[in-house]
C-alpha cells in the first residue's frame, strides 16, 4: 500500500478521504496516514474512527518520508493552487484518487493530484488537468479539457469539445454547452447554463448564464 497524506482538515478533506476509503474497499491500494492543516482548532469529529489524525501544519510535509504522496483537499480552486505552490519545492508527489464508481472512457488523461468522486463520467479523450476536483455525479464529455486546479461541484456537466481554464469553479448543477470556452479563474454559479464563452475572472449566473453586474458605488 502507498501512504498518502491529505492537506486540509475540513468537510472537503472528509469527502476526499471517502474516495480513498472506497478504493480500499475494492482493493487495498492506499494508506491514508493523516491530515496536514494549519488550523490547530479544526473540528476532527468528522474523522473519528476513520484511522486518520491531524499530523501538524502543512509545512510538516517536509519532514515526512519522500515516498509519501499527497492530495490537496481544499475545495476552492485558488486555495488549492496556493497550497500546491507552497509545497512545490518538496520531493513528494501528488496522488490521483479515482472512485471505483466512476467511469473513464478511451483516451482519458487525469493529472496528478486530481480527485474523481463517485458517479463521475468522463467521455472519450477528455483531458483532466492536475489538482482538479470532480465532485459526485459531475461529467465531462468527449474531447473536453479541464484546466489545472478547477473544481466541478456535484452534478456539474461539461459538454463535448469545451475548454475550461485553470482554477475555474463550476457550481453544483452548472452546465457548459458544447464547444464553449471558460477563461481562467472564472466562476459559474450553481445551476447556470453556459451558452456563450466566459471571460477569464468573470462570474456568471442564471439560465442562460450572464455576467453578474457589480453594484453601483
Amino acid at each position: 500500500m502507498e501512504s498518502v497524506v491529505l492537506i486540509g482538515g475540513g468537510g472537503h478533506a472528509s469527502t476526499v478521504l471517502s474516495v480513498f476509503e472506497a478504493i480500499n474497499e475494492h482493493y487495498p491500494l492506499w494508506k491514508p496516514v493523516g491530515l496536514l492543516d494549519d488550523r490547530s482548532d479544526g473540528d476532527m469529529g468528522r474523522f473519528r474512527g476513520r484511522g486518520v489524525d491531524r499530523l501538524g501544519p502543512v509545512a510538516a510535509l517536509g519532514g515526512m518520508d519522500e515516498d509519501t504522496k499527497y492530495v490537496v483537499a481544499a475545495g476552492w480552486p485558488k486555495t488549492r493552487r496556493a497550497l500546491v505552490e507552497r509545497i512545490s519545492g518538496l520531493p513528494h508527489r501528488a496522488a490521483v484518487a479515482r472512485h471505483p464508481d466512476s467511469t473513464t472512457s478511451t483516451g482519458v488523461v487525469i493529472g496528478a493530484g486530481s480527485v474523481v468522486c463517485a458517479g463521475v463520467r468522463l467521455g472519450p479523450l477528455a483531458t483532466i488537468g492536475e489538482h482538479v476536483y470532480l465532485a459526485q455525479q459531475a461529467s465531462v464529455s468527449h474531447d473536453s479539457i479541464i484546466g489545472a486546479f478547477t473544481s466541478l461541484m456535484p452534478g456539474a456537466s461539461v459538454s463535448g469539445d469545451a475548454t475550461i481554464g485553470e482554477a475555474v469553479m463550476l457550481g453544483a448543477g452548472a452546465i457548459v454547452l458544447e464547444g464553449r470556452t471558460i477563461g481562467d479563474e472564472a466562476v459559474v454559479g450553481a445551476g447556470a447554463v453556459v451558452t456563450e464563452d466566459v471571460p477569464a475572472g468573470a462570474t456568471v449566473v442564471g439560465v442562460p448564464a450572464r455576467q453578474r453586474s457589480m453594484p453601483a458605488v
